[in-house]
Order: structure tokens, then C-alpha cells, then sequence
């Protein structure tokens, strides 16, 4: 079995402001994160007891973290 480390399957990209985005069952995301405001507003609607039956933490070490620009 051949393993891929997550690091090498991650994206960031930037989503227009009020634009909705519809994320696959089984993908691996981050919460939305601003990028030029202090704080960001997000709705998030997932099915009843997602968190208790689909939910992986995966940190990446300090080495591994990105910078998103725009």
C-alpha cells in the first residue's frame, strides 16, 4: 500500500466573501480562516453527529504550516 503524506494534499485558496462552498463527504478541511479582517462570520450546517462519527484531528508540526496571500 503505497502512503502519501497529508502535507502533499493540502490547498489553501481564498473564497469571495457570501459565496458558498459545499465540501465532499470524506475530505480532510480547516475551518474557514479570515485573511484580511480580524475575525470571520461562517455558517456551517453538517449532518446530525457529524463530529461524533466523522472527525480526525490531523496537526501539522510547526515546520509544515502555510501562509495564505492573496
Amino acid at each position: 500500500m503505497r502512503t502519501i503524506k497529508a502535507e502533499t494534499l493540502t490547498r489553501a485558496f481564498v473564497v469571495p466573501k457570501g459565496t458558498l462552498v459545499k465540501i465532499n463527504t470524506a475530505i480532510w478541511h480547516l475551518a474557514p480562516l479570515p485573511v484580511h479582517e480580524a475575525e470571520l462570520q461562517a455558517m456551517i450546517i453538517l449532518p446530525e453527529c457529524t463530529y461524533a462519527n466523522d472527525c480526525t484531528v490531523v496537526d501539522y508540526p510547526e515546520k509544515d504550516w502555510f501562509v495564505i496571500e492573496k
